[in-house]
């Protein structure tokens, strides 16, 4: 008896050891929950929920790349909350527990370790991806919801021979597909651990088809009625969900998708360096012992199909394996625990090495915070009514201050903008058509996405013409332009004017048509504008520099800009063919020039090797020095 309460007793510890830590994780995740506003994918999600809850449906009215299962579940979301931040995101924080505790079922389903299977938990609460994406409301935590549902489904129903759980696990995966594509990876792995089955004896080949049809057919029909609903209802859906992906990265060769995605296993490798090194040994070691992980195991080749795929990925679209990755590591941590006094210790110093990066990395994301997304927004409100129309590079600024944007502007990303799916001319003929009142550019950070349009020297350059600048406004790495249209716009025409003609051709691939300085006559110390007009002839892959000197009589140079096109925002590797870039220098004459005449010469060279790009005048004889002498004599005073 009292061995009896002893034991209870150390159980009840346990336990509420256990609660203490998930309180103690759950206020870590909520902490500063709403203090840091500036997500780019979030932005548009955030937009297009609101816009759903004002009776717009998504493809037909505006434009986005995401799955009806995420975008329904955000908005229904939305209606139930309202627009409080804190309250949205609290959906991801939800759906980020609930995984872990599938995670945790998971893991005590295979192994009969309650140990191990919170371990694995909370390694996957703790990985600074799934921390960093749970705070957001994105597509992620529902999309691991339902897919570790689905792979959960399935460890229930095979021990038990029950299809009907198989099916539920195909209709799980089903919606996690309809979140993210990536559902179909998930897939992918369960077939293989179907197929290791049947290859290793434990299962006929009639039992491991009839498995393969009870999980697949109904995860091709949950997906095909839901896909073939929207295209019946909005017809141009496939396109608007799959162009996204489809349009990304087609003029790379197969070798140069290979090697993308072989750089993104091993970018990923090195920033988990632990993780990846404890979940690979033991997947070796428990296939060649007891093979109780297989199922786990199965899922990581699924990272193969990177290396087929065109489109540009980063570290977070490997989330999707990280719950098998902590429960393998959770396996390895725990077989180490095992081997004596020296063994617990070692596997304790394992988990501190393995988690201390990911705390301190989280802190540091949890602390973060900007006031300047709702400063900006107020910049909007103040400069435009409730029913006009903004464009901007960022449509969480559209959301925050209620303002609606075109139906391109819905689902400006780099992805889309790269890809040809969003382009400048496009935009153009939006602004006309919902007689946009403001436009906000980012024209520097990273981030910003519609500079990655071929075709965005165009568009900056119709926007300079017929909007106003208000200002430039830094919002933390970022600096915003915003532009403000004074009168309704009729015309979609290019104001593109080159002064004075003059043409070279540069290396074949870019075509210097022109010029235009502000003066021809200036005095030491001043400031001299050069506009260049180029034209590029074709796709280019290296970023060129442009450099711009003015030539003394003394052949010294006495004024210079070297600078990437745009002041660096549109280099030339995004240049479409054919497109026209205006581009301006303001080149400081140096307050000793001596007086006499002065000549601008200009050119492009590789800012890495300092190689110049080949002159070839109109004629097409090659011009010395590989530079473009231009006509026009300026006189220092």
């Amino acid at each position: 008896m009292k061995v009896g309460f002893v034991q209870l007793r150390r159980q009840g510890v346990f336990y509420g050891c256990i609660v203490i830590a998930i309180i103690a994780m759950l206020a870590f995740y909520i902490y500063n929950l709403d203090a840091w506003r500036m997500n780019e994918d979030e932005g548009e999600y955030l937009y297009q929920f609101w816009r759903m809850t004002e009776g717009e449906v998504p493809y037909r009215d505006f434009l986005t790349p995401q799955l009806p299962v995420f975008l329904y579940t955000g908005m229904l979301w939305m209606k139930l909350v309202g627009h409080n931040l804190f309250l949205l995101r609290m959906l991801s924080v939800i759906l980020a527990f609930s995984t872990a505790g599938l995670i945790f079922r998971l893991g005590s389903r295979i192994s009969n370790n309650t140990s191990l299977a919170l371990t694995g938990s909370f390694i996957y609460l703790l990985h600074p991806e799934t921390y960093r994406q749970s705070r957001f409301l994105r597509n992620e935590a529902l999309f691991l919801f339902f897919g570790v549902l689905g792979l959960y489904l399935v460890t229930e129903s095979i021990p038990r021979q029950r299809r009907w759980m198989l099916a539920l696990a195909g209709v799980s995966l089903a919606l996690a597909t309809l979140c993210k594509f990536f559902g179909m990876l998930y897939v992918g792995g369960v077939m293989l651990y179907l197929i290791w089955r049947w290859v290793s004896k434990e299962r006929s080949w009639r039992e491991t088809l009839c498995d393969s049809f009870a999980i697949g057919l109904p995860y091709i029909l949950t997906f095909g009625v839901i896909f073939a609903g929207f295209y019946l209802v909005i017809p141009i859906f496939p396109q608007a969900v799959l162009g996204h992906h489809l349009m990304q990265g087609q003029t790379l060769s197969q070798w140069e998708v290979i090697r993308k995605g072989l750089k993104l296993l091993a970018e990923y490798a090195s920033m988990y360096p632990i993780l990846v090194s404890i979940a690979l040994a033991t997947a070796v070691g428990d296939s060649l012992k007891s093979r109780r992980w297989t199922f786990l195991v199965c899922q990581i080749p699924t990272v193969l199909a990177f290396l087929v795929l065109s489109r540009n990925f980063g570290p977070r679209h490997l989330l999707y394996l990280v719950p098998a990755l902590a429960l393998l590591s959770a396996l390895g941590i725990h077989t180490i625990n095992r081997l004596g006094r020296w063994g617990w210790l070692a596997g304790v110093v394992l988990l501190v090495a393995l988690l201390a990066p990911w705390i301190r990395t989280d802190l540091m994301r949890a602390r973060q915070a900007e006031k300047d997304t709702m400063y900006i927004s107020q910049i909007i409100q103040d400069n435009s009514a409730p029913d006009d129309v903004v464009l901007g590079d960022f449509a969480d600024l559209n959301f925050f201050a209620q303002r609606r944007s075109t139906y391109l502007g819905a689902a400006v990303s780099i992805g889309a903008a790269s890809s040809g799916q969003i382009t400048g001319a496009e935009l153009i003929q939006e602004i006309v058509d919902d007689q946009v009142k403001m436009i906000v550019i980012d024209v520097q950070s990273f981030a910003r996405h519609l500079s990655h349009m071929p075709d965005f020297a165009t568009f900056y350059r119709y926007v300079r013409a017929n909007f106003d600048l208000l200002g430039e406004f830094r919002r933390e790495d970022q600096v915003l332009q915003i532009y403000h249209a004074a009168h309704p716009l009729t015309s979609t025409a290019d104001p593109l004017h080159v002064a004075h003609a003059q043409v070279a051709n540069l290396g074949g691939q870019v075509t210097l048509l022109g010029y235009d300085v502000d003066h021809t006559i200036i005095h030491p110390g001043e400031t001299l504008k050069l506009v260049l007009y180029w034209q590029a002839q074709t796709r280019m892959g290296t970023d060129w520099s442009v450099f711009t000197h003015l030539l003394g009589p003394d052949g010294k140079v006495w004024g210079q800009i070297d600078q990437l096109p745009l002041k660096g925002l549109f280099p030339t590797s995004k240049w479409g063919q054919g497109e026209v870039v205006d581009d301006e220098y303001l080149i400081a004459i140096a307050p000793d020039a001596p007086p006499g005449e002065y000549r601008l010469e200009v050119g492009m060279y590789n800012w890495i090797t300092g190689e110049r790009l080949t002159v070839f005048d109109a004629s097409g004889q090659r011009i010395t020095e590989d530079r473009v002498l231009l006509e026009p004599i300026i006189t220092v005073q």
